[in-house]
């Protein structure tokens, strides 16, 4: 797979990559890349090598073959330095793993270890609790909170740390909604002021669509097709005797459904089309954007394009050719209203 520019170059690279536990098989990709500073969704059913894959890169377990590379640096070639690697990484387990001591002695165990001054440890250990919703917590027991309490606790721990990577297990499976909505406004704070790498896991289809810049679906430790791609909340509407599903205030697609007011809804990336010029046929959407990224595989290309919302598309090696598709260039997306599906 090659990036394009439209992203940073690879910060992860994973070649051949098996994993087993006993004998059992627990995951197999052949080919995996992560880019710098990019926000990243692993979905997929329990057992599906979720949590596997983000132990191993965390560096804490080892492939049974197979190689990573992390920033240029083979990871398991028994020269690299793997405590200076992964001080650069921070993983948030689901359930966290918590001492049985204060809050403050969790989030500054770390700090304490990198050697960090006593001010500053209790000055990056309270900004780490505001940040999660839990200010003046540092005295309390952390094994007596709740488990969304704990849960933001580790979460604290980890952005005291300030890592490059932050690798997140389920980051909101225990905690109610209104902090589970926070910890989404977190992600998108560190996405985009902190340009932190993050890898988090979900069974979420619609969280994972609106925090992550890239969506990878596991299925049986495989990399399987998205069973559903570009995935928006809008309110449906009639109009002009249509049917509309309105995805914000001006962007509105053409759907075949009765359906009212509010829904999700999935466009199939290989349903959408790319042109040049708008269709004669007026029944079909279609919305100019940019196109913001370009990724190449093997055998086809995804191409993001951003029409008001990110499409993403999957067209093939020929089309690609066909339209010399360059990174801000202003393309069409055509789409048939029965490509437009209610989740």
């Amino acid at each position: 797979m090659n990036e394009s520019a439209a992203m940073p170059p690879e910060f992860y690279k994973l070649t051949s990559i098996k994993k087993s536990y006993n004998g059992d098989f627990a995951l197999d990709i052949p080919s995996l890349h992560f880019a710098r500073g990019e926000t990243c969704a692993l979905v997929g059913p329990n057992g599906s090598g979720k949590t596997t894959l983000l132990r191993l890169l965390a560096f804490v377990e080892r492939p049974t073959s197979g190689e990573i590379v992390f920033d240029s640096i083979p990871v398991w070639n028994g020269a690299m330095n793997q405590t200076a690697l992964m001080r650069r990484v921070t993983m948030v387990a689901h359930p966290p793993f918590l001492f049985n001591r204060t809050v403050a002695y969790n989030i500054g165990y770390g700090l304490k270890l990198r050697r960090k001054s006593r001010n500053d440890v209790k000055t990056k250990t309270s900004e780490a609790l505001e940040t999660v919703g839990l200010a003046g917590f540092e005295k309390r027991s952390a094994r007596t909170l709740s488990s969304g309490q704990q849960q933001r606790v580790a979460l604290a721990r980890a952005l005291a740390l300030e890592p490059e990577v932050l690798l997140l297990d389920e980051p909101t499976a225990s905690i109610d909604k209104k902090y589970a909505r926070d910890v989404e406004s977190l992600i998108r704070h560190l996405r985009v002021e902190a340009k932190t790498t993050i890898i988090f896991s979900t069974h979420n289809y619609r969280q994972a669509s609106a925090l992550a810049h890239r969506i990878i679906f596991l299925s049986n430790g495989r990399i399987e097709p998205l069973p559903y791609e570009n995935i928006f909340k809008g309110i449906f509407e009639k109009c002009d005797g249509r049917t509309k599903v309105f995805v914000n205030e001006t962007l509105g697609f053409n759907v075949i459904s009765e359906a009212t007011g509010p829904a999700h809804i999935s466009i199939d990336s290989r349903d959408i089309m790319l042109s040049r010029r708008p269709p004669e046929n007026g029944t079909l959407n279609c919305h100019a954007g940019k196109v913001v990224r370009m990724t190449l595989h093997e055998s086809y290309a995804r191409v993001t394009v951003d029409i008001g919302v990110r499409l993403s598309i999957v067209v093939s090696e020929q089309v690609l050719t066909e339209l010399q598709l360059k990174l801000g260039e202003e393309i069409f997306c055509v789409f048939d209203c029965g490509a437009v599906r209610i989740i």
